[in-house]
């Protein structure tokens, strides 16, 4: 390790000064856009929870299964296993069928990138160690999908007609986050807000751009040219995935949370 903080990976020399700027920029960066993109994915329609709420929901069994499915808890922890282990089939029989197709390919899209993204982490950390992988890191988008987030616990419904809303904790956060729920033909759904071609597309296309830098990262690819695909072409992409979608595509309205309480 040189006293200027570099530090060298074969014959390139490092400076971890740089790296760690790089990680303080590029990390505000992905944090922002990762809350954007909760919304504009599509993928969460709900408010946040507030003093006062349903009680809390009784623990149900584990195995519970899109047959047995006899609640929006049920359906909710459902949904959350079936994504787990990405049974997209099992993830569509449990969401109203007008926003199916759209709703798991946007879900699949958001898998593809976090997998290309763990893909290129593992890349960078080989190609030059710890210090520098983390100037990119989009660790948070796992548990900024509402249901489908990586670590969620389910804490409670309220139930208004053939409606209903389910009380959902993502990674130990606050607030608190409201997933509806519609009773279809006897069985509750998922009823995610409409989602954007245009947002699915962009979705895509930053995924490509990740796995190309994944390509030339495994080819040998000097750390300054890995840092400058960061921000010629990964963040300009993480903006088009948040900049493609408009107000109206979040189905989010600053009175949902009320209504699904059935409050004036």
């Amino acid at each position: 390790m040189a006293a200027h903080g570099g530090c060298r990976c074969g014959s390139q020399m490092v400076d971890t000064t740089a790296m760690t700027r790089y990680f303080l920029r590029n990390r505000i960066s992905a944090v922002a856009w990762s809350i954007v993109f909760v919304v504009s994915s599509g993928l969460v329609g709900f408010g946040c929870d507030r003093p006062g709420g349903p009680k809390r929901a009784r623990a149900d069994s584990d195995s519970i299964t899109g047959k047995t499915v006899r609640s929006p808890v049920d359906a909710a922890r459902a949904l959350h296993r079936a994504h787990l282990a990405r049974d997209y089939l099992a993830v569509e029989a449990l969401i109203v069928s007008d926003r199916r197709e759209a709703t798991v390919q946007m879900l699949r899209a958001t898998d593809q990138l976090i997998d290309a993204h763990n893909a290129m982490q593992t890349a960078a950390t080989e190609r030059f160690g710890k210090h520098v992988y983390r100037a990119f890191h989009l660790g948070e988008l796992e548990n900024n999908l509402g249901v489908f987030s990586k670590d969620i616990e389910i804490l409670a419904q309220h139930f208004t007609g053939n409606a209903a809303t389910v009380t959902v904790q993502v990674a130990a956060r606050v607030p608190l986050l409201r997933v509806p729920f519609q009773k279809v033909d006897g069985r509750w759904c998922y009823m995610p807000p409409p989602t954007s071609t245009e947002s699915l597309a962009a979705l895509r296309d930053l995924t490509t751009e990740v796995e190309q830098l994944t390509a030339s990262l495994q080819a040998g690819m000097t750390p300054l040219a890995y840092h400058d695909a960061i921000l010629d072409r990964l963040l300009p992409g993480m903006a088009q995935v948040a900049n493609v979608t408009t107000a109206s595509e979040t189905g989010i309205r600053v009175t949902d949370a009320h209504e699904a309480d059935g409050e004036p």
